[in-house]
């Protein structure tokens, strides 16, 4: 058992509802005991520390659990994440009455390493600080602004198409040097979903799942 999931009851008892909640949206999706205790463990102790990661959590349970297990819980589990979502978003919503909002929309970069090669959607941002470039990823999230609580409802990453980021660079130098467009290269097709596509479905997607909630404004 691990040491933090019965510090806080609380916590048991989210969990517990969480899966009660998840079953209700598909009788096929649950979490076993293992996952469970897991996810508790991993709640308590980002509430604990103030912070996500792994080699922390192995810290403060004295090294008896590795950090490697708890990421390979992650990694690997077989657990419905976007449902599990959903289902804490509904606890929220029914738990505090819910029946009206505003939805805010933003998006951030999350600066990273120059060197990094692993992490998903990472690209070439330009750094509002400096003035100069950075490698960052671009989060847009979506926000849920009431009269009680303000929640978080979703997030997608936003990733440019490369060979349109280097056919408008060359668009744009061509049309400064007086070329026609009808001789410039063609715009290809965008392989990824700008901005605006990405708000517009994280907005789709929390009516399709809250169709009687109404939204204010967004």
């Amino acid at each position: 058992m691990l040491p933090l999931f019965n510090a806080f009851y609380f916590v048991v008892i989210y969990v517990n509802d969480l899966v009660a909640q998840l079953k209700l949206l598909n009788s096929g999706a649950s979490l076993s005991r293992t996952q469970k205790i897991w996810l508790g463990f991993v709640l308590s102790a980002i509430i604990v520390s103030n912070t996500i990661c792994w080699s922390v959590f192995e810290r403060m349970c004295n090294g008896r659990h590795k950090s490697t297990k708890f990421l390979g819980m992650f990694r690997r589990g077989i657990i419905c994440w976007d449902k599990l979502m959903i289902a804490s978003i509904k606890l929220v919503v029914t738990r505090y009455h819910l029946k009206e909002g505003v939805l805010l929309l933003d998006d951030s970069d999350k600066s990273r390493s120059k060197n990094v090669k692993k992490l998903h959607a990472t690209h070439k941002v330009k750094d509002k600080r400096t003035g100069g470039y950075s490698i960052a990823q671009n989060v847009m999230f979506l926000v849920l602004v009431t009269d009680r609580v303000t929640i978080p409802l979703g997030f997608a990453f936003y990733e440019p198409d490369a060979d349109w980021v280097l056919w408008r660079k060359e668009d744009r130098k061509l049309k400064k040097a007086g070329v026609a467009k009808k001789d410039r290269p063609k715009e290809p097709e965008k392989k990824t979903k700008n901005k605006r596509e990405i708000a517009v479905g994280l907005v789709k997607s929390f009516k399709e799942h809250f169709p009687d909630f109404k939204i204010r404004s967004v």
